[in-house]
Parts: structure tokens; C-alpha cells; sequence
């Protein structure tokens, strides 16, 4: 049993003989009971009071007689302790890196030499089968077999002859844009068409008698193919591809006009 206990243990009994004795006057037990209240807060007080007084007493006592080494201890313990967690986590650490780690960079490693070698050599690396008549010497690969081969020369010409008849296709197919000549300033019937396009504003002069197609050829001139792009009012809102044979004149243009280049829907 603590002081505490021992206390109110002495009190509860003090309060039990006064009790007894004294009448039993309920004015006079109310009395009692207060003061015994009041008895009792003060013993818990003087307990508590003297247990903090005790404890530092204790602990001064302790410092004095060399104690003070137990922290130290502790600190010295505690550091062996997070010590040999840490070599632990190294260990798993090396472990993990020496079964898993490693060997997966050199497979990834074999594995990117291997697709290198693959796209990057030569397509056929074995010794060539025979397949009729006779070998000749040094065919061994196909790189020799190779050497060895003699087109005709007729399969030669044949192709030269292919490849320029395509060409000549091709630059026949394709038209020649020839734009109307420039008017001068102070023609009357000179026109300024700017033409609004993702590199700018690029303005050229055209006579009233032009079509809008001139203005398409125009737009193709610098980088917009008729076949994605055309032009366009921007105010009242109108698509001139409809209007391609219609001139600027008929349009009703005046001086200078500004057409936007969109993309075809």
C-alpha cells in the first residue's frame, strides 16, 4: 500500500470514530462531512507535494552517486542497435542486387547485342547450298556469290529504260503553274489580292480580269495545295472554290481585298 492509501485510510478511520462519537445531528454530519472533504483535499495535496519532493530528492541523490553514466549506456546501445539494423538492410541490399539485379542487365545487355547484330549484319551469315551446277571457288557466302554473278546486259538496259519512262510520266502528268502578269500600281484595273495564311500575309497584284482560279494558282505557289486548301471571304462569309472561273471584276473587288487560305472540309 502507498503513502496515499495509507493516508486516506487514516482518515476514512478518524472519520468513523468522530462519527460514533459525536450525535447524529444532521446539521452536525453535514459539518463533518465537509470538513472531512475539506481534510482530505489538503492530505492529497501534502501527498502529492511531498511524492514530487521525494522524486527529485531520489534523482539528485542518484547524479551524486555516479548514476549519471545510464544514459550514456543507453545512448551507446541504442546506437549498436540502429548499427546492426543498417548492416542488416545492406546485406539484403547486396543480395537483391547480386541474384536479381545483375544477372537481369546482362540478359537486357545479350539481348540488345543480340537485335543489334540481327538488324545490323548481314542477312544471311551460313554457307550457302549448292542448288545446281557447279560451285565455284571462293562461294561461300553470299557476298562471293555475289561477285561472281554477270547480269545480262540486256536487263540492265531494260531497267534504265523502265525508270526513265517513269520519269517522264511523272513530269508529264504533272502541271506547270503559270501565273498572269503582274499589272502595274496605277492601272486602274489593278487589283491587291492578300492572301492570309499561316506564314503570314503574302500579297500579290492581279488585273480585274484574273479568275479566282489565278488566285488558287497563286496559293499553290506558296506551299498550299488546291486539293487541301482554298481561299475565302472573311466578311460576308463565302468559299470562293465554287467561284473559280469567276474574275475578280465580277467578284465586285475593288483596289485590295484580303482572302483567307483555310483548309478544305
Amino acid at each position: 500500500m502507498d503513502k496515499y492509501g495509507a493516508a486516506l485510510l487514516l482518515t476514512s478511520t478518524i472519520f468513523v470514530v468522530i462519527y460514533y462519537l459525536g450525535p447524529l445531528d444532521p446539521v452536525y454530519l453535514s459539518q463533518l462531512f465537509v470538513k472531512f472533504l475539506l481534510a482530505l483535499g489538503l492530505v492529497t495535496f501534502l501527498i502529492h507535494i511531498g511524492t514530487s519532493w521525494l522524486k527529485k530528492w531520489q534523482w539528485s541523490r542518484g547524479l551524486a552517486n555516479g548514476s549519471s553514466i545510464e544514459p550514456s549506456k543507453n545512448h551507446d546501445q541504442e546506437q549498436s542497435f540502429k548499427e546492426k539494423i543498417q548492416l542488416e538492410h545492406f546485406k539484403k541490399t547486396e543480395s537483391y542486387k547480386t541474384r536479381i539485379l545483375i544477372p537481369r542487365e546482362e540478359k537486357r545487355k545479350v539481348r540488345v547485342e543480340e537485335e543489334l547484330l540481327r538488324f545490323q549484319g548481314p542477312a544471311w551469315k551460313g554457307r550457302g547450298q549448292n542448288l545446281g551446277g557447279s560451285r565455284q571457288e571462293g562461294e561461300n557466302t553470299p557476298e562471293e556469290a555475289a561477285r561472281h554473278r554477270i547480269l545480262p546486259e540486256r536487263i540492265n538496259q531494260e531497267a534504265a529504260d523502265r525508270a526513265k519512262r517513269q520519269v517522264e510520266n511523272q513530269s508529264k502528268r504533272k502541271p506547270t503553274i503559270k501565273l498572269p502578269t503582274e499589272p502595274d500600281e496605277v492601272n486602274p484595273d489593278c487589283i491587291t489580292v492578300c492572301l492570309r495564311t499561316s506564314l503570314g500575309l503574302k500579297q500579290r497584284r492581279f488585273h480585274k480580269e484574273n479568275t479566282i482560279q489565278n488566285v488558287l494558282d497563286y496559293m499553290t505557289t506558296l506551299g498550299f495545295s488546291q486539293r487541301y486548301y482554298t481561299v475565302s471571304l472573311s466578311f460576308p462569309r463565302q468559299c470562293l472554290q465554287q467561284q473559280r472561273e469567276a474574275t475578280l471584276g465580277e467578284m465586285g473587288f475593288s483596289k485590295k481585298v484580303i482572302l483567307n487560305v483555310e483548309e478544305t472540309e
